[in-house]
């Protein structure tokens, strides 16, 4: 139940938050609908929004650094690296109405967007209008 409650409120998220990727050859078709298919809908604000980061990457990552044998090449690609795909971002709803099912009145929720990465800040307000 909770992983629908997340989900759910993750659509939403992405539905607002979201734009289209150049690179990407075909778009896929928004469909409101799909809504239909959820358990919970609520709207409300995003708070709290934070990055957090994998921090045993980065230890991983300075010991393969700390190697002697390792190559030049390789040192440096991996020198600069800020990011990691097991990164994620964290952050609260608080709920202001509840369109369908129950939901508590704040909902934490983890978006791990290995595709296009996440942003590093999120602005604090609504996460979208309430949808007629």
């Amino acid at each position: 139940m909770r992983n629908r409650l997340y989900a759910t409120v993750l659509f939403f998220f992405i539905l607002i938050v979201a734009k289209p990727a150049s690179a990407c050859r075909s778009m896929a078709e928004l469909k409101l609908e799909d809504i239909t298919y959820a358990s919970v809908v609520v709207v409300g604000r995003i708070t709290n929004y934070e990055i957090i980061l994998d921090q045993e990457a980065r230890m991983h990552r300075e010991r393969t650094l700390a190697n002697p044998e390792l190559s030049p090449e390789y040192r440096e690609l991996i020198s600069g690296q800020k990011k990691w795909l097991t990164d994620y971002a964290r952050f609260n709803v608080l709920v202001d109405e509840v369109l369908l099912g129950q939901a508590p009145d704040v909902i934490t929720v983890t978006w791990n967007n290995s595709t296009f990465g996440e942003p590093e800040k999120m602005g604090e307000g609504p996460i979208f209008d309430r949808i007629a």
